[in-house]
């Protein structure tokens, strides 16, 4: 309309800081290598695209610099951030692969993250301050890697820091970063030898101003004091900003600022310290505060002399801080002769009674105990041994203060806050005193620990249950009633030793003694729980050895004593015990008996009851959700099993858990990300879980094995293969020494070499893998690896064009598949397609068609990878045109065939090729020869998704 006519112009609403007549690239515009995908974002610096790149098969991101701020300066400052990003190499950074020009601009090639910023997240409020520590615990981490590097980021704020859909944080935007002893208007810190000492930089854009002298620099919010006293910029700096971050995340409003404040308000409160008070009813605790407020000091010196120091304030928590004070009360107690004499704490106050109580945990745990479990450990020999002691330390230590923080504040409530009855105290000892008791029971176990035991050491202390349960005053008063008869409270209390005993050995991977174990205990909890009337104790021990005799490969068994502890648990009202029992039911039935329909009601009873049971269930629920993607993966229903393994992750990012069952878990949904083809977002997974591996476990841990083949995979896919082979080659090499030269995950390992050697050209080597592989399989027994290795050596002759040999070990494997997956499982389809193409081969297309037919019809109901699906259509083309059936539907097959590789002309060059070339002869005359199909060697992930269940996916664990 004309504004002269009277009409009004639509007002455009300006996003601070963009720019709306930012030129937008349309989707298949070329950036050096990339192709744009679509806009991602704009901030003040850049214009972020999706893109893909060709070279690496993989998305990523690519920033631009606006071109209002094209120039010198703008340059400069992109490059400056390429610069500093490419020196840094850490997983909550993020990472920049490539730098360049793109016209007049310059372009940043980083990795593409999916998720959200910190600035979202913080806005939508209703987050604990556990989870903000956890986040930003790893933003510090970040931080604390630039400052290793040398560099300080000088503009960290929320929207600088990336929450990915895969729960990583990272750090972006270095543009303002420079190096710590730059010259300029940034001062060297006064304190030198608070930081790493490291050698001068050398010349580099990071040392280039890039604003006039006394310019401030950074977002005035999150700025340090020092920055506009112009007194230098530090590493203490980015301390104050990512306090300033913290803060607001914690309390949902800016540490010095008040609304209505002007900027000279804002600066004035900044120079001066005054930081405001916690808001009313604020549940930050107090030892948080206090860390944060020493990171807001406006003097740099009273700071905390490096992020490191900082972030390891926030690890010191109250209940490591008091297990300190209780370790040495406990010390000198037991030098005085008893727990009840008076100690003294460093400022001569004697023990309370509750601290008394507390100490007991560390009699469990005592000095000379744990130093004679460091010497079992270490005689053992094991390359490992020592990692695990040390990480298997540090988490019991960590096991032993929480308990006594429980016990404190069960004890207080009632002693000395009055808030809590007699009974519900004696509850919550009673659950304490159980979780000391499992606790000694591991204890004397590692106290004889042999390789096996140490091998599962770590996973070990994880399984046991955590103290804090035993602060649900909900779940307590939901339990049954205390045992008024002395004599049958000695008698439970004695099964209840027992059982922990035989946990332990479960923990532990003695699987048949935990098993003896766990039956004795069952025999006689029958017994007194029909006197009683208390079944929880037989529940627990029917658990416990249904999943044994699934561990020990007695399904049948297993599964009744399941259903049992299912009626135990409904007996004593346990629901938590009731939805555990149909987990484990879920994967006995589903993932080892393929028995899908009956696993799924296991599923629906197991939802529900956790739906009703009482307190914390969220752990509970997220290892249902793993079993259930599991359980749906193998019924190759991908994308189902992706949303419930991405639901899972995130309950264990809320309550903070990213150990080795958070590992697992990542696992299993990298796995199915690989079977939807989607391999990029399964090697960042499953790197992510490597990660997770290498701290829990140390690098010579057997169990380091998994998580290196599965990356492996997933890298052999990307086409990264000499990357592969040096972590599949890790990986067969942990193996062998952790379990032995026959074992069933040697034969996994090899298949996975030789898949990769295949691929690299290397089909004489990949032969002389599977002949071994295939050895030990028969001599194994064993009908899942052997199945696994025929296809995958027949597929090795057919590259030899040895197709007359390859074809009898492919009808080998179709009759296994089909005994055990049923006729319509993916796998089938693979092996029809297998049998066809040596038929093709040797000149016999007739016979192909019908195995091609069902392996079309298999494609097509399955949600799977459509590379597949092209390469079936495609051989079904050439045997429907080589036998004179169907001329015009193999055209039409090819043609389909042609669409799919087409969607990526990089990637499926050669393939497209050999379409093209075929559509070109069939169009003209008729072949003699077809020669041979271009299809997948299937790989050997490590899950029970993708042919086998070797080492690792499984997200309950192998033995």
């Amino acid at each position: 309309m004309d504004p002269r006519n009277g009409d009004k112009k639509p007002s455009r609403r300006r996003t601070p800081g963009a720019l709306d007549d930012t030129p937008h690239l349309e989707q298949g515009s070329v950036i050096g290598r990339y192709v744009v995908l679509y806009r991602a974002g704009i901030g003040g610096m850049g214009v972020v695209y999706a893109a893909y790149d060709p070279e690496l098969d993989r998305k990523i991101a690519v920033k631009l610099v606006h071109p209002k701020r094209e120039g010198a300066e703008a340059r400069t400052r992109l490059l400056r951030e390429a610069q500093a990003m490419a020196r840094l190499s850490h997983p909550n950074v993020i990472a920049v692969h490539d730098v360049g020009t793109f016209g007049k601009q310059v372009f940043l090639a980083l990795e593409f993250v999916e998720g959200e910023s910190l600035a979202d997240w913080v806005k939508r409020r209703g987050h604990t301050w556990r989870e903000a520590l956890r986040i930003f615990e790893e933003a510090g981490r970040g931080l604390a890697a630039a400052h290793a590097a040398g560099l300080v980021h000088r503009d960290f704020k929320p929207g600088n820091v990336l929450l990915g859909a895969d729960g990583r944080v990272r750090v972006l935007d270095f543009g303002m970063a420079r190096p710590r002893h730059e010259p300029g208007s940034d001062v060297a810190p006064k304190t030198e030898t608070k930081e790493p000492s490291r050698p001068p930089l050398p010349p580099s854009r990071l040392a280039t101003p890039v604003t006039e002298d006394g310019m401030v620099i950074g977002t005035l919010p999150y700025m340090a004091p020092e920055v506009p006293r112009n007194q230098g910029v530090d590493a203490r700096s980015d301390q104050f900003s990512y306090c300033v971050a913290f803060y607001e995340a914690l309390y949902g409003e800016h540490p010095f600022a008040s609304p209505g404040d002007s900027t000279l308000d804002l600066i004035d409160r900044l120079l001066r310290g005054e930081v405001k008070p916690a808001p009313p009813g604020s549940p930050v605790p107090g030892w948080l505060r206090n860390v944060l407020l020493r990171g807001l000091s406006p003097d740099p010196e009273a700071r905390y002399p490096s992020m490191e120091a900082l972030l390891a304030a926030l690890r010191e928590t109250p209940h490591k801080r008091r297990r300190l004070a209780v370790v040495a009360i406990a010390a000198v107690g037991m030098a005085l002769g008893g727990f009840g004499l008076y100690r003294y704490l460093q400022n001569d106050r004697p023990l309370t009674e509750c601290e008394a109580g507390a100490a007991r945990i560390f009699s469990t745990l005592s000095e000379s105990r744990r130093e004679g479990l460091r010497d079992t450990f270490l005689s053992l020999g094991s390359p490992f041994a020592a990692d695990a002691w040390r990480i298997v330390q540090d988490k019991l230590e960590g096991y032993a203060a929480v308990w006594s923080q429980q016990y404190i504040e069960a004890c207080e409530e009632t002693h000395l806050r009055d808030h809590q009855s007699i009974e519900l105290l004696d509850r919550r000892l009673q659950c304490l005193d159980r979780r000391r008791t499992e606790l000694d029971a591991l204890l004397t176990l590692f106290a004889r620990a042999d390789e096996k035991v140490v091998e599962q050491a770590v996973a070990a202390v994880e399984s046991l249950a955590r103290p804090e349960g035993c602060g649900d005053i909900e779940v307590l008063l939901a339990s049954v009633p205390r045992l008024e008869d002395p004599e049958v409270q000695g008698e439970v209390q004695w099964l209840r030793e027992e059982l922990a005993q035989a946990q332990a050995l479960a923990a532990s991977g003695r699987y048949a003694d935990a098993l003896a174990g766990g039956q004795a205990v069952e025999e006689k909890a029958e017994e007194l729980a029909k006197t009683t009337g208390d079944a929880s104790l037989l529940g627990d021990a029917l658990l416990l050895n249904g999943e044994m005799h699934r561990w020990v490969g007695d399904l049948n068994e297993g599964a009744s004593d399941l259903v049992e502890a299912m009626w135990a648990a409904e007996a004593s009202r346990n629901d938590r015990l009731a939805a555990e029992a149909a987990r484990q039911l879920v994967l006995l039935l589903g993932v080892d008996q393929r028995l899908f329909a009956r696993a799924h009601y296991w599923v629906r009873l197991g939802t529900a009851k956790l739906d009703r049971a009482l307190g914390d269930v969220r752990e509970l629920r997220a290892d249902l959700l793993d079993a259930t993607g599991t359980l749906l993966r193998m019924e190759g229903r991908y994308d189902e099993a992706r949303e419930r393994h991405l639901e899972a992750q995130a309950l264990y990012r809320e309550i903070g858990s990213e150990d080795l069952r958070f590992a697992t878990s990542l696992d299993a949904l990298a796995a199915t990300l690989g079977s939807m083809g989607r391999h990029d977002e399964a090697r960042e997974r499953f790197a992510r879980a490597l990660e997770i591996h290498l701290r829990e476990l140390g690098p010579d841990h057997p169990l380091m094995a998994k998580a290196h083949n599965n990356l492996g995979i997933e890298l052999r896919h990307l086409g990264r293969l000499e990357e592969a082979l040096e972590h599949l080659q890790r990986a067969d090499e942990l193996f062998r020494q952790g379990y032995g030269p026959e074992h069933r995950y040697v034969v996994s390992s090899l298949n996975n070499l030789a898949n990769t050697l295949n691929q690299m050209g290397r089909h004489d080597e990949a032969e002389t893998r599977l002949s071994e592989a295939l050895s030990i399989a028969r001599r194994n027994d064993d009908p899942e690896q052997l199945t696994l290795t025929l296809v995958n050596l027949a597929d090795t002759l057919t590259q030899l064009g040895r197709h007359a040999e390859a074809l009898p070990l492919q009808r080998q494997a179709l009759e296994l598949d089909e005994a055990k997956l049923g006729p319509s499982h993916p796998f089938i389809a693979d092996d029809l397609q297998g049998v066809a193409t040596s038929l093709l081969a040797l000149g016999r297309a007739a016979e192909a068609v019908p195995h091609l037919e069902r392996a079309l019809e298999i494609r097509i109901s399955v949600e799977g990878d459509a590379v597949e699906l092209a390469a079936t259509r495609f051989a079904l083309a050439r045997a429907l045109e080589a036998s004179d059936s169907d001329a015009e539907r193999a055209r039409r097959l090819a043609g389909q065939a042609r669409s799919i590789y087409a969607e990526d002309p990089e990637r499926f060059r050669d393939e497209l090729d050999e379409v093209d070339g075929w559509l070109l002869r069939a169009a003209k005359l008729p072949l003699d020869d077809w020669g041979s199909d271009r299809r997948e060697l299937r790989e050997v992930s490590c899950h029970p998704g993708k042919k086998s269940s070797p080492p690792g996916n499984d997200p309950d664990g192998l033995p």
